[in-house]
């Protein structure tokens, strides 16, 4: 990860969003990371808070489709969560 690109996009309390860019490839991929205080550590993590219900896992046509819109994006997160279509 040292020669990794990593772009902090949103961080919101002890939760953040970043884009991680390959140095070698220039594949990129979105991490959400939850930082843990050493006070958390002795909680059990729910793994599954703020997530929806699915029935279905993500397809991977769905996944190219996020790729492509987001590949295509210019702007701020806000911005590309306000968009319709």
């Amino acid at each position: 990860m040292a020669n990794c690109g990593i772009n902090v996009l949103a961080q919101q309390g002890n939760r953040a969003l970043v884009r991680v860019t390959c140095a070698a490839c220039n594949d990129e991929n979105l991490l959400q990371i939850i930082f843990q205080t050493e006070a958390e550590e002795d909680r059990k993590p729910v793994i599954d808070e703020g997530l929806p219900e699915t029935a279905e896992p993500i397809s991977g046509d769905e996944l190219l489709e996020l790729h492509s819109v987001l590949a295509g994006h210019e702007g701020s997160l806000t911005d590309l969560f306000g968009r319709k279509g």
